[in-house]
């Protein structure tokens, strides 16, 4: 089984929305919002509720399953605040 590149894959504007309000974040992904909590991170910003973390630097981030599969990586988050 070839691995995968996962370096050409972009994650869209139009599949992840992203609504920043204090410390907390409302992710949309594929017509599913999570509503999530910000929690102290060593590395850039990280968001969790009980399914999945949205995370990464202010160039780049993922949406990812409390498992670690990824839903959508190599995002250019967009600061939009409520």
């Amino acid at each position: 089984i070839p691995k995968r590149d996962w370096s050409s894959d972009v994650c869209s504007s139009d599949l992840v929305a992203v609504v920043y309000a204090r410390n907390r974040a409302s992710v949309t992904f594929d017509n599913k919002t999570w509503r999530m909590e910000y929690q102290a991170s060593e590395q850039g910003f990280r968001y969790v509720d009980t399914t999945v973390e949205w995370s990464g630097r202010d160039d780049l981030a993922a949406l990812r399953e409390s498992a670690g599969k990824p839903l959508a990586f190599n995002c250019r988050p967009t600061r939009r605040m409520s």
